[in-house]
């Protein structure tokens, strides 16, 4: 999670397309663009494509599973900022390997591949053992 204090003038950040704003986008590294961070006050980050003639938009701290700041939004979230590319390639990679080991314990009859014993290293892994 990320704060405000992480922000500053003139730094480029990374922002990830969430929402409405990954509507038909099918390649994750379409999903991350670079913007610029155009202010930091003492509620909001504000930022804009670095490439861009739009308006910057404001960023905000949250407590949800986000991981960097969001869109100051009324409505659905489209973007959320991150002060590097690598924590959001890190976020997407760690959204995949979850749907992947997911996928390997959903269906019918994919719980019996498994022995005992790899199932019980597996939650020794997950617990940190």
């Amino acid at each position: 999670m990320y704060n405000l204090k992480d922000f500053s003038k003139g730094q480029t950040v990374w922002v990830e397309l969430t929402g409405n704003a990954r509507r038909h986008i099918n390649k994750k590294e379409e999903l991350i663009e670079e913007w610029e961070v155009i202010s930091v006050g003492r509620k909001y980050v504000t930022a804009m494509r670095k490439n861009g003639n739009d308006i910057g938009v404001k960023f905000q701290e949250t407590d949800d599973n986000y991981g960097g700041l969001i869109e100051k939004s009324e409505y659905c979230v489209d973007y959320v900022l991150y002060p590097s590319k690598e924590a959001i390639s890190d976020k997407l990679e760690k959204e995949d390997l979850v749907d992947w080991i997911k996928g390997k314990f959903s269906g019918y009859g994919n719980k019996s591949v498994y022995s005992l014993e790899q199932l019980r290293k597996v939650k020794e892994i997950l617990e940190g053992k």
